[in-house]
């Protein structure tokens, strides 16, 4: 837990913070922060898990509220020596993965396909032309099983394995590891999860 406690000294009375006390409540558990917000033991919280919005919102509990944030959901290659430090297996494995498929089954399609490791909110302050060249020239790779297995096959790296480490921190998770793996094997790469706790 974070507890914060208000300043009554504050210099500036008009920007002095309405409540007395906030508590933070770090809870890893996709469930429990679910249970907790229904029940009324938090008060509120960001980043829900996408699976649960529908029954947050059917609960009567309160209130859902979407914005802008800054979350993305990466793949991210820390092993330069097996086959995804070659660039172009990289780039079979995106071409393989069904981005759009995977919003609608990881986030119960609330998020939206990117070509950026960043959202386009992480740039609300820039000018509207720096905005504009930073997502402009992005590459886009197409879903294309049969193109990406040919990359495979020319980049000499079918059958050699990739792991894909996850922790269970909620069902999007889960669900990206796995079509990530299906999408791996797929165009004949090997794959294997391996699930670690969130911590």
């Amino acid at each position: 837990k974070i507890n914060l406690t208000r300043f009554d000294g504050y210099w500036d009375k008009k920007l002095t913070a309405k409540a007395s006390e906030v508590e933070f409540v770090i809870q890893t558990d996709p469930v429990a922060r679910v249970n907790a917000l229904k029940s009324g033991e938090i008060d509120g919280g960001w980043m829900l898990p996408s699976n649960a919005i529908g029954e947050l919102k059917a609960s009567g509990a309160g209130d859902v509220f979407f914005g802008l944030n800054s979350a993305v959901n990466s793949l991210v290659v820390s092993n330069p020596e097996g086959p995804l430090g070659n660039a172009e297996v990289r780039k079979a494995l995106l071409m393989a993965i069904d981005r759009n498929g995977l919003v609608q089954a990881a986030e119960a399609g609330y998020a939206t396909r990117t070509n950026s490791l960043t959202t386009e909110s992480v740039w609300g302050s820039a000018d509207a032309a720096t905005k504009e060249a930073a997502f402009k020239d992005l590459v886009d790779y197409p879903y294309d099983i049969e193109a990406a297995a040919k990359i495979i096959q020319e980049q000499g790296v079918a059958g050699q394995e990739i792991t894909i480490t996850t922790a269970p921190m909620g069902n999007n998770f889960a669900v990206t590891a796995q079509a990530t793996a299906a999408a791996a094997e797929s165009i004949g790469l090997k794959a294997k999860i391996n699930t670690v706790t969130p911590n």
